[in-house]
């Protein structure tokens, strides 16, 4: 990597002899293209986090009634790797 020294207002911008430095994206990918995978994992995120706070904030009593009988089924038919 060379090293310029600083230039002067008005200076001309030094010759580039080296190539530019690759892309971090893979051969077919654009940035733009991360850039809107980016935001959709974003918006994705941001929907589970809502759904979460929504489920926190649930006080009907549903989870606590229904986790005992979920709770025995799941002791009665344990999951297993064998099919």
């Amino acid at each position: 990597m060379k090293m310029y020294p600083p230039r002067s207002a008005g200076a001309a911008e030094p010759p580039r002899d080296e190539a530019e430095p690759p892309s971090s994206s893979p051969p077919g990918h654009s940035d733009a293209g991360e850039a809107e995978a980016r935001a959709a994992q974003l918006r994705r995120n941001q929907i589970a986090i809502g759904l979460l706070a929504e489920w926190r904030a649930d006080d009907s009593g549903y989870d606590e009634q229904t986790w005992p009988l979920v709770k025995e089924l799941l002791k009665r038919h344990p999951l297993s790797i064998r099919d």
